[in-house]
């Protein structure tokens, strides 16, 4: 523990790529960027901010591609961290440091100042991710960044009070696998309120629209308490559910609301009531409809992370990281750390609970044991509370041992059955110290790769192999900081089977501590559940959702026998227009199509856009320059228009996405289509 503080030191940037020296071997199909943000900044010239969660937000990506690495890392430009710059003090307030006068505003704005919604911090550095095709981060108030994922550079901010009304929204939205986004939001200007947004799949790729334009709120639930809301950092999702924790950490309003008069910051409105219960809210997905059963957790916890929920037979099982208490939060006030006072008590445990499906509690006993799964171990059991009311009372198992956080799973198990969960001791001193970690869900068993006791490893990211035929086939990818002098920090790619190394890749420079992320895949294979393929008169793709069909013909890579998807050519379903004409076709398989554009879904306009652009892609290293066997061929359609590949989405994702373009007529017509910002000749 003697250099944990150098976790905690200001990083630097690397506003341009530099390449890593690897050792090992990066299998051949890993391609892609693992991005992630963190708290970077934490002294603002002689001013110190009071905790890690404070810190200026700092972006950093790993690129992988062709078994070679490049880092960058950028500060995001937010408008919290360039006041912050210019007043060597923080103008806004952030979770343990109260804000400072802002120096551009007069002294009668500062006189007058009380809370308000629309003055709260965008240092968003809580997480990263992606809705629709573009990449967003986040902290846990209204405001949401998009950033450039290619580059790093900040982009606009969006106001989700504006927007739907809330003054508080979860870094952790979840998309479910019809491709609409959901995400935790409340509000406290009319109200104490916890709301559900739900963002739906876009059905026009082509404009470029801003996804969050979309955001509506699909359901509602008041507060449990006349005066507070509970803090929330994550939710749960099921196929048929989706599960809020209202749990004994609370957000006193009166406080939030006289923080800047009072000099508060965030985490001093918050108070810990032990005496009160964990408060399970379902709501159904199909209808925003809460469940009328009351489902309890007698004993108090905290949590930050659920890690996966799903139904089977009539119950739901909700996973969660908890912990006895909040303490967690007091351990990382930088006074503390910086003074070698980190507090090792309180590790995080995974636990499972597990809810019976009920229409209602009438007529059922007291006491009934209500869980029916056979093996489980957790319980649910009726009782009433002080008003003779019934609810079920819920006593989870855990699961493995304690230590581990930053929980990820394979994300095609998102909301349905799974068996391993992936994460790292983090900065906990127990049985994962200083380590990634797998578990199995089922029989608790671990399995881990450790470092030496300088290395600190941040939240893992699973990829799974294109030809994965199991869950756990792929590879973990950890950015790992060694805080020791003239050792390199590295990316660290593990076998998600066995957790043995495969190779590092280490950087001549710091590497931040980061809090969360994801990886954007830059070669494009199909991933959507929404595709069903067969084999009449050719593979056909048909859209389940909008019930219009496309053909669409696959064929394998010359020589690998793999039955992945290698190049495919699109038919336009108006028109009937073949676009190309086919390579070898491949036997039928069922493929999926979600990691394209940013784990964006692929819509019916999308594969129209492409169909008239006569584009065909070609994944997995394949392009127009470099694959072997017969060109594609047909007829031009587009006059003036060439054939091109695809820009890969961390690369080009701005030139596909971008506003400005206009749908064409059918192709059949032979009118030109402007898309993509791609033109012919002469235009």
């Amino acid at each position: 523990m003697d250099l944990f503080h150098e976790n905690f030191r200001n990083a630097e940037e690397l506003a341009e790529p530099v390449g890593a020296r690897v050792a090992g071997a990066i299998p051949s199909w890993l391609c892609g960027s693992l991005l992630r943000v963190g708290p970077g900044k934490f002294d603002l010239g002689d001013f110190a901010l009071n905790h890690w969660l404070d810190g200026m937000a700092i972006l950093y990506k790993f690129s992988i591609e062709g078994g070679k690495v490049t880092f960058r890392s950028k500060y995001l430009k937010s408008d919290a961290y360039k006041k912050a710059c210019v007043a060597s003090r923080p103008v806004f307030t952030e979770f343990g440091t109260h804000s400072f006068p802002d120096p551009c505003k007069n002294i009668f704005s500062r006189m007058f100042s009380n809370f308000d919604c629309h003055a709260m911090t965008d240092n968003a550095s809580n997480n990263a991710f992606c809705v629709e095709d573009q990449v967003f981060v986040a902290s846990e108030t209204c405001f949401v960044r998009r950033v450039d994922p290619a580059t790093l550079d900040t982009r606009e901010k969006v106001d989700l009070n504006k927007l739907v009304s809330v003054n508080f929204a979860s870094s952790h939205p979840l998309r479910d696998r019809h491709g609409a986004t959901y995400n935790l939001g409340g509000s406290f200007t009319s109200g104490l309120k916890y709301h559900i947004l739900r963002i739906p799949q876009c059905k026009d790729t082509r404009g470029g629209a801003d996804p969050w334009n979309s955001a509506r709120i699909v359901s509602t639930i008041p507060s449990s308490f006349r005066a507070s809301f509970s803090y929330y950092h994550s939710f749960g999702m099921s196929e048929e559910y989706l599960i809020f924790l209202e749990q004994p950490l609370l957000v006193n309003t009166l406080k939030l609301a006289t923080s800047q008069i009072k000099s508060r910051a965030m985490h001093d409105c918050m108070e810990w009531h032990p005496q009160e219960k964990v408060k399970f809210h379902l709501l159904r997905k199909s209808s925003g409809e809460a469940v009328k059963v009351k489902y309890m957790c007698d004993d108090p916890f905290f949590t930050f992370h659920h890690v996966n929920a799903y139904e089977v037979k009539d119950h739901l099982v909700v996973d969660i990281i908890t912990y006895p208490s909040p303490e967690i939060l007091d351990k990382f006030y930088l006074n503390k750390i910086r003074a070698q006072e980190f507090d090792v008590k309180d590790a995080p445990q995974l636990q499972r609970f597990i809810l019976p499906l009920l229409a209602d509690l009438q007529g059922m006993p007291e006491g009934e044991e209500l869980v029916r799964l056979p093996g489980a171990k957790a319980s649910a059991k009726i009782r009433k509370d002080s008003s003779g009311s019934p609810y079920v009372s819920l006593t989870p198992v855990d699961v493995g041992r304690p230590g581990f956080e930053m929980p990820v799973i394979n994300p095609k198990h998102t909301g349905a059955p799974y068996r391993y969960v992936f994460g790292t001791g983090g900065y906990d001193m127990g049985s994962f110290k200083n380590s990634v970690c797998k578990v199995d869900v089922d029989s608790g068993r671990s399995q881990v790769w450790r470092g030496v006791e300088h290395q600190y490893p941040a939240e893992p990211a699973f990829v799974a192999a294109p030809d994965a035929s199991a869950e756990d086939d792929g590879v973990v990818l950890v950015s790992v900081v060694d805080v020791r002098p003239d050792f390199p920090d590295f990316l660290l790619v593990l076998d998600a089977r066995t957790m043995e190394e495969l190779a590092r890749a280490e950087v001549d420079g710091p590497v931040p501590n980061g809090l969360h992320g994801t990886f954007l895949p830059d070669r494009l294979y199909m991933d959507c559940p929404s595709f069903i393929i067969s084999s009449s008169q050719g593979p056909v793709a048909k859209n389940t959702h909008t019930n219009r069909a496309t053909l669409v013909t696959f064929a394998s890579s010359p020589g690998t026998g793999s039955s992945r998807l290698a190049k495919f050519d699109l038919w336009h379903t108006r028109s009937a227009s073949r676009v190309c004409k086919p390579y070898k076709v491949e036997a039928p398989l069922r493929c999926e199509m979600s990691d394209i554009f940013y784990r964006g879904h692929i819509t019916e306009n999308t594969i129209h856009s492409l169909a008239r652009l006569n584009t065909i892609l070609f994944p997995q290293g394949l392009n127009s320059a470099t694959s072997r066997g017969p060109r594609p061929s047909g007829p031009r359609i587009l006059p003036g228009r060439v054939r091109r590949r695809i820009p890969s989405p961390s690369r080009a994702l701005g030139r596909w996405a971008s506003p400005g373009r206009t749908a064409a007529k059918d192709v059949s017509k032979g009118e030109r289509l402007r898309a993509g910002g791609i033109r012919g000749k002469g235009e």
